[in-house]
């Protein structure tokens, strides 16, 4: 597993503090210039800084994986941890505004009197309220209240208008900048100004569809802080901005724009008129079923619409057995071009009028043991997946043949696919430092075939104490000796052999003993 430091995810989030005020593990590590795989590292390191005693950050989401989390940075203007409060929660929480509760709901308090019970009335009131435990922050929730177990606070009374800065909101839009499309919400949530900031709070419901915003599409919206705009509506557009934090904080998702200069219509791109009322949805790319355009927009899918049904999940197994072979495509019926056993892809392939009804996943390997079957209209969906994903442990992923000329280092021999090529550099290439021709009949010859064969091809490293297995093979007159092993200096997975010409099976007596098929069954060098 690849790590970074402590002293370096601090030095990322301190120059991130320039410019951002809360940041996810995947943004330090694109300050660091890395990859996703990274995240788990980093937010690990990010829960150690906020766990120090003068913290750089603290969760600002409930999230209990680190590197899910959203982190606030804590940081002042010179970079020093700012003075925090003793996070005492007062004796009664804040109340920030008060509105007349929509019908169907309950009231969510306990009642009063000595005993108090958990409250069924309907509710006449929906409360916006402080729900921080800390002086220095403001956590902003809701709840139903009916009138026996809540007074709205003087002034906060729904039908008395007040300037406190909290606005009653008619209409919120999320909005992808990139084509326009947008999710409209309708139903009680708040705005509210905190000097040059606004934060939106926004009740999710995992089942709810149409106009209401989906606790799957809050979930895909918490990925794309930064890309993703948002307006509010009251009878026009009353603000937008693009969005500087999002996450779900106990049921409800908080959106907040810090920068009051970005705080306009032209900062998002859009004309109003693009706000769309059908909650932005559209058929499935592959299935045609009616899908929200970004609940069902997932990382990696290459902003292709696809419905959950028709989601790509590629299996660890299978990960684990293509990451050292070459992956590639061929329609079912077996109808696209084939070279020497190889399936060959391109990437640019358009496989939408392809005349099998599915596509094979290839790996090569001796007999092309390791495949998988994927619908035609998800093959581009699953070979996007393998790419990024082949990549998480830091090593290369594998490369699709494109079709261009490929040689080989050792030999200078060409071959039109990648496929070929590894197949030559490991079966057949004899200028390959670890391909031996060794005689049978002479002295050393044991001792040849070991110094060879236990030579990593990665990285040129001795293995003389590896444990390894061992293969004998006959072919074309020709004594192989196969050994396998994972060399000890960088991991690399070794199928090294030596061959030994002239051999006759039937008679064995010329091999030294420790090359003899039942001595090299056991492994023993």
């Amino acid at each position: 597993m690849t790590t970074v430091t402590r002293q370096e995810v601090r030095e990322a989030v301190e120059s991130l503090a320039d410019r951002r005020g809360y940041v996810k593990a995947r943004h330090v590590a694109a300050e660091l210039g890395h990859n996703e795989h990274f995240h788990k590292s980093i937010g690990q390191r990010l829960g150690q800084l906020a766990d120090e005693d003068d913290p750089l950050v603290e969760r600002w989401s409930s999230s209990d994986v680190s590197n899910g989390a959203t982190w606030r940075i804590c940081a002042d203007a010179d970079g020093g941890p700012e003075i925090r409060a003793d996070g005492g929660r007062p004796p009664e929480p804040d109340i920030l505004d008060v509105v007349e509760a929509p019908e169907g709901h309950e009231c969510k308090l306990w009642g009063r009197g000595d005993e108090p019970e958990p409250c069924d009335n309907d509710a006449d009131y929906l409360f916006v309220y402080d729900g921080s435990v800390a002086d220095d922050r403001m956590l902003r929730a809701n709840t139903f209240a009916c009138d026996g177990c809540f007074t709205p606070p003087e002034g906060l009374e729904p039908e008395v208008a007040t300037d406190g800065g909290h606005t009653v909101i008619d209409a919120l839009a999320f909005i992808d900048p990139d084509d326009g499309a947008a999710i409209e919400y309708e139903g009680a949530f708040k705005l509210t100004r905190d000097g040059g900031s606004a934060e939106v709070v926004v009740p999710t419901d995992p089942d709810a569809l149409g106009a209401t915003i989906h606790l799957e599409t809050a979930h895909n919206l918490t990925e794309r802080e930064g890309d993703i705009g948002v307006a509010i509506a009251d009878g026009g557009i009353e603000s937008s901005g693009i969005i500087d934090a999002i996450d779900i904080i106990e049921g409800d998702l908080i959106v907040r724009i810090d920068d009051a200069a970005r705080a306009g219509p032209e900062d998002v791109d859009i004309d109003p008129s693009d706000i769309r009322t059908d909650g932005g949805a559209k058929p499935c790319e592959v299935c045609g079923t009616a899908v929200d355009d970004l609940r069902d927009l997932s990382p990696g899918d290459d902003d292709r619409l696809v419905c959950e049904g028709c989601s790509v999940d590629v299996d660890e197994h299978t990960l684990r057995t293509l990451r050292e072979g070459i992956a590639s495509t061929v329609a079912a019926d077996d109808d696209h071009e084939r070279h020497f056993g190889e399936f060959r892809f391109r990437a640019c392939d358009d496989w939408s009028d392809a005349p099998g009804s599915h596509v094979v996943i290839d790996a090569a390997g001796g007999d092309y043991p390791n495949w998988m079957i994927v619908p035609v209209g998800l093959a581009d969906l699953y070979l996007n997946e393998l790419e990024g994903r082949l990549d998480e442990d830091g090593r290369e992923p594998v490369v699709l043949s494109d079709g261009s000329g490929h040689t080989c280092d050792a030999c200078g021999a060409g071959f039109e696919t990648l496929t070929q090529l590894r197949l030559h550099e490991k079966d057949d290439c004899r200028a390959r430092a670890t391909f031996q021709e060794i005689d049978p009949g002479a002295d050393d010859a044991g001792l040849q075939a070991a110094g060879g064969l236990l030579t990593c091809r990665n990285c040129g490293g001795e293995n003389p104490d590896a444990d390894f297995e061992e293969t004998p093979s006959f072919a074309d007159g020709d004594y192989h000796l196969i050994v396998e092993f994972a060399c000890r200096h960088c991991g690399f997975a070794n199928e090294n052999r030596a061959v030994m010409e002239g051999v006759d099976r039937e008679d064995l007596s010329n091999l030294p003993p420790h090359l003899q098929p039942a001595a090299a069954q056991g492994g023993d060098a």
